[in-house]
């Protein structure tokens, strides 16, 4: 890759990683819930500007747009909610670290759910090393907290979710990848805002400036033009290389929840990430050659 896409991965990296550190502020003011209402509801409208701005044509088929709901609640709602209440009970670096296990279980489910994503040995190597490093990483917490374990738990199901969306995500690779981006999170804001209203999620809130920064840092800056630098990755560096954001966000998350929110990993988390981190890029590379020469091809 070129230093320019070094800059732009590192800068996604930042970008990702820094939406657990707000979301860690966030939830000091606001219900889970509410955050990610706000954050999907506030980062729709800057990706269809750029709809707009690009002239990006809108979907005819009524498939796609169901793909796009079903994306909405899977790659958005489900995974936000699930990451958020777990960030209620554990750090964000510790957060971003699990959520760093998407890509294995996207590897397991490509295995058994494509023709040509299966597992090789250097993918199994990184399963084994990485889920050798969240079992260490999670077993303090069953003596700890069980509301630790619970968050912990809440944020392994949010990269669970991200995995099945990449099932989804890939019956719509005739699509656009910018309004692919812009239907999920407007279905996702049609779907969370008036339960975040009706359930009362507002109601509780603590409105102050501060915490409006910080929502439109999570919103505009950690998800629309976070989507904005990952899909120019893609189209320049390639998916397998746009994948190693994986292994950055949660060094970053952890460096900034230790400046900004005075969280302090253990010993335990540090060994962990070396483990998790290991096993995520062996996946990656595992998968490397599978993903250069896959066609594009199927839609919903």
């Amino acid at each position: 890759m070129s230093y320019a896409m070094w800059a732009a991965l590192f800068g996604l990296a930042m970008l990702w990683g820094g939406a657990f550190v707000f979301v860690g502020y966030a939830l000091d003011y606001l219900d889970p819930l509410a955050v990610v209402a706000l954050r999907v509801s506030l980062a729709a409208p800057v990706l269809w500007v750029v709809v707009l701005l690009k002239q990006i044509a809108l979907p005819r088929s009524s498939w796609i747009w169901l793909g796009f709901i079903a994306l909405g609640v899977i790659n958005n709602a489900v995974p936000f909610y699930l990451i958020t209440w777990g960030q209620q009970h554990i750090d964000s670096g510790l957060a971003s670290l699990l959520n760093g296990a998407t890509p294995m279980f996207g590897a397991i489910l490509a295995h058994f759910l494509t023709e040509d994503e299966k597992l090789s040995l250097t993918k199994i190597a990184g399963l084994v090393l990485g889920f050798v490093g969240v079992a260490l990483l999670m077993q303090p917490s069953v003596v700890v907290s069980m509301d630790a374990l619970l968050g912990q738990l809440a944020v392994l199901g949010g990269a669970l979710s991200y995995a099945f969306a990449g099932m989804v995500g890939k019956r719509l690779r005739n699509v656009p990848p910018m309004m692919t981006a812009t239907g999920q999170l407007t279905a996702s804001s049609l779907i969370l805002l008036p339960t975040c209203y009706l359930s009362g999620g507002f109601a509780t809130a603590t409105w102050s400036p501060s915490l409006w920064m910080v929502l439109a840092a999570l919103a505009v800056a950690s998800t629309a033009i976070a989507y904005l630098l990952y899909f120019t990755l893609i189209k320049q560096a390639g998916a397998t290389n746009a994948m190693t954001v994986t292994l950055l966000i949660p060094l970053f998350a952890t460096v900034m929840g230790m400046v900004w929110l005075g969280e302090r990993p253990t010993m335990i988390s540090w060994v962990s990430m070396v483990l998790i981190l290991t096993g995520v890029g062996l996946v990656v590379r595992g998968g490397r050659r599978k993903v250069l020469r896959a066609p594009a091809k199927g839609t919903i």
